[in-house]
């Protein structure tokens, strides 16, 4: 792992949603128009659109794998609207599949020749096309978020993830000045991977020194599988979940307070606020 250790403690920090509203942007603008594109269901455009980002954004699903989410959609799309055929196919290839990755999108294609396989292949690569052309303008920052960053990273080694491209979330992080304050920025599917968590500890991270910062359920249950600590930034009520990491959360973590009672309270609070 290229990764160093330099500090005793570890944050896991999803870019997405926690920092700036990057999933706001990535939603309305980049993924629910790329199904309506792909499917040529602009007929439907509003109401799809609509449901997408209520999906992604406002419910328990927020953070879910796209293959998922794309699913989902097609289900209510089919059931609602217009047949779509392969529907069977697509939810087997879900559901056995233990990395829905464009690779392995692109075999299944290739093996099975189901046009919803190519069909979610060019909405995958068609959304991270719109995505890579995001202007910072659209990316609203949390400036809470921004200076715990700062303050966090002299405590704490800090390794960020993202759906966005490396380059992009690297110019990101210069743009609000915290790109000094994080080691390093890897891509999301690698870093919530029980492998990696695996490696940290051969640098000798305790697993208790080790917490994860995100906004979605697949952050929570990675981190709960992981056996790692988790801190939810709350959808609608970001820049107050920062001041409360402040003010207790960063506190307890730093003195090794922080598991047990104190991680099942946030826990709950994080479940209330998505299930809302």
């Amino acid at each position: 792992m290229d990764f160093q250790k330099t500090e005793d403690y570890l944050v896991l920090l999803d870019l997405d949603g926690t920092i700036a509203d990057i999933l706001d942007a990535k939603h309305k603008l980049c993924f629910g128009p790329s199904l309506v594109e792909i499917w040529n269901l602009y007929e439907y455009e509003d109401d799809i659109i609509e449901k997408w980002k209520q999906m992604n954004l406002y419910s328990l699903n927020r953070g879910i794998n796209r293959y998922y989410a794309l699913l989902k959609i097609l289900l209510y799309v089919n059931e609602k609207y217009v047949k779509i055929y392969g529907l069977d196919e697509f939810s087997n290839w879900i559901s056995e599949s233990t990395d829905l990755t464009e690779e392995n999108l692109k075999a299944k294609y290739e093996q099975t020749g189901e046009r919803i396989f190519l069909n979610a292949l060019e909405f995958s690569k068609l959304a991270f096309e719109k995505m890579s052309v995001i202007e910072k303008e659209r990316l609203k920052s949390f400036e809470k978020g921004v200076e715990v960053v700062k303050n966090l990273s002299k405590d704490c080694d800090i390794l960020a993830y993202t759906d966005l491209d490396i380059n992009k979330a690297h110019r990101f992080l210069k743009d609000y000045e915290i790109d000094d304050c994080i080691k390093d920025v890897k891509e999301k599917r690698e870093v919530l991977n029980t492998d990696f968590i695996n490696k940290l500890a051969y640098l000798d991270y305790n697993r208790n020194q080790i917490i994860l910062i995100g906004d979605g359920i697949e952050d929570y249950s990675f981190s709960k599988n992981a056996k790692i600590l988790f801190y939810p930034i709350l959808v609608k009520n970001e820049n107050r979940s920062w001041s409360d990491f402040e003010q207790e959360a960063k506190k307890r973590f730093l003195i090794c307070d922080y598991e047990g009672k104190y991680q099942q309270i946030v826990n709950k609070e994080f479940l209330r606020n998505v299930e809302r």
